[in-house]
């Protein structure tokens, strides 16, 4: 466009010098339809008066010499107030602001060039309107920007009281069932847009999609909202959660562990109003034991927050294995030398009475051998940390202290007739081999008036 603003001062000098007949030929007018061309005051635009003063203010003319040479009969305030009143119109290639580009177009638009004559193979580089068609028909429709709505669809808006909101200030009511919305509101190219939420609708929560955008070259259509009714979730705090372990469970359902030292926790899913939840504990952590408060009841229009869960220290257990007790009676073991802990018979593990808290000793003795059998203890004493101790181990065997080695053979009575058999025998009366590699076998024989159980050790 440089040629052509040297042609505006080409143009302002010439005028007081031209012939009649030049000022003539110079002097075309042509009536801008509806755009606001008509600076000066004349009856109609005229290109080398209303163009010159729009070429003078793009270039920042001074305002005293704004009207010099161009038969203006307004005052420069009433002419500036024109121009600043009609700023984006007067924004003829669309770039955004009215400048000198746009100056060029209007005058050549006066001396009546069109189509590419008007554009001279120039429209500016930021131009968005740059064809010599689409200026033309830009001016002749009167210079009104094209502009552009902002609208979209709505999904399951089964009742009413939505509100939606445009650039924080235009507000729109839906009413209920609408398939779609479209605000009132215009835009231009470029321009910006958001739109949100402003108040749910009774019962529903709608969610929007798209909602934030620039306007380009169409209508804004795609935005969309769903609405469906709302779910919430249960949780709550925790309290004295020092150890790992803690499993809770809503309704029942799958259990969700629970992170040591936690203070708070939400169950995973979320529920509609109406609908009943229940927090349990599955899962004691070690060593302590919590407690659940506020956990049951109906979920609300509100996630449920007041669910507490308190824990507090229990202890530990001691205990372990025992192994070859059979039927004998009256093992009776002893903790740091405390109360006497009866051991029943067949007993094939035990724990002793209480809890132990972390830090605490224990030293496990036997009082009294079980009845025909004897007893040895391992890993018997100890100090209790942050689990149960399980790994105590009490091995029983022999028949008063009898130990059989493998191929030996002892008898016992048995009560039983040899009629019904006596598998077992050996083993109700405390023969053992004393070592769980060996086999018990027995064979039952008739001695007299008693009957006896052969016991054979035998190797596997």
């Amino acid at each position: 466009m440089t040629f052509l603003l040297g042609s505006f001062r080409t143009l302002s000098r010439r005028l007081a010098q031209t012939s009649a007949a030049c000022a003539a030929l110079l002097f075309v007018t042509v009536v801008a339809a509806q755009c606001p061309f008509r600076l000066g005051g004349l009856e109609t635009a005229i290109g080398t008066s209303d163009g010159l003063l729009f070429a003078r203010i793009a270039q920042a003319i001074a305002p005293t010499a704004l009207t010099n040479a161009t038969g203006a009969s307004l005052p420069v305030e009433e002419i500036q107030a024109v121009v600043a009143g009609n700023i984006a119109r007067l924004d003829i290639n669309d770039n955004g602001a009215f400048d000198v580009d746009d100056a060029a177009l209007i005058v050549r638009y006066l001396l009546g060039f069109r189509g590419d004559g008007l554009i001279s193979g120039s429209t500016g580089a930021s131009a968005r309107r740059k064809s010599g068609k689409d200026i033309q028909n830009y001016i002749d429709g009167g210079c009104i920007p094209v502009r552009y709505t902002v609208s979209g669809v709505i999904a399951g808006l089964a009742g009413g009281g939505l509100e939606l909101q445009l650039n924080r200030s235009t507000v729109l009511s839906i009413p209920a069932n609408a398939g779609s919305f479209m605000f009132p509101l215009l835009f231009l190219p470029s321009d910006s847009y958001e739109v949100r939420v402003r108040n749910q609708p009774s019962g529903l929560q709608c969610t929007l999609t798209n909602g934030r955008g620039t306007v380009g070259e169409a209508n804004v259509t795609d935005i969309k909202i769903n609405c469906v009714p709302p779910t919430f979730t249960v949780g709550g705090t925790i309290s004295g959660l020092t150890n790992a372990g803690l499993v809770l469970r809503n309704n029942g359902g799958s259990p969700t562990p629970i992170a040591v030292n936690a203070t708070q926790f939400t169950m995973p899913g979320s529920f509609l109003a109406g609908t009943s939840y229940s927090v349990t504990v599955s899962t004691q952590p070690a060593g302590l034991t919590c407690s659940v408060s506020n956990g049951g009841g109906t979920f609300g229009a509100a996630n449920v927050t007041n669910v507490q869960i308190n824990c507090v220290v229990s202890g530990y257990t001691v205990g372990g294995t025992i192994e070859n007790l059979s039927s004998a009676a009256g093992l009776i073991l002893q903790n740091n030398g405390g109360p006497d802990i009866p051991i029943p018979a067949r007993a094939t593990n035990f724990s002793l009475p209480g809890t132990f808290f972390p830090d605490s000793p224990y030293n496990i003795t036997i009082k009294s051998q079980p009845l025909g059998r004897t007893c040895a203890i391992s890993n018997a004493s100890g100090t209790v940390g942050l689990a149960n101790v399980t790994n105590v181990r009490l091995a029983c065997c022999g028949n008063a202290g009898l130990r059989l080695p493998s191929g030996g053979r002892t008898q016992v009575g048995y009560s039983g007739t040899c009629d019904s058999g006596c598998s077992g025998a050996c083993s109700s009366f405390g023969v053992d081999c004393c070592s769980e590699q060996l086999l018990y076998a027995g064979v039952c024989t008739n001695v007299g008036a008693q009957n006896l159980a052969i016991c054979d050790c035998t190797c596997q």
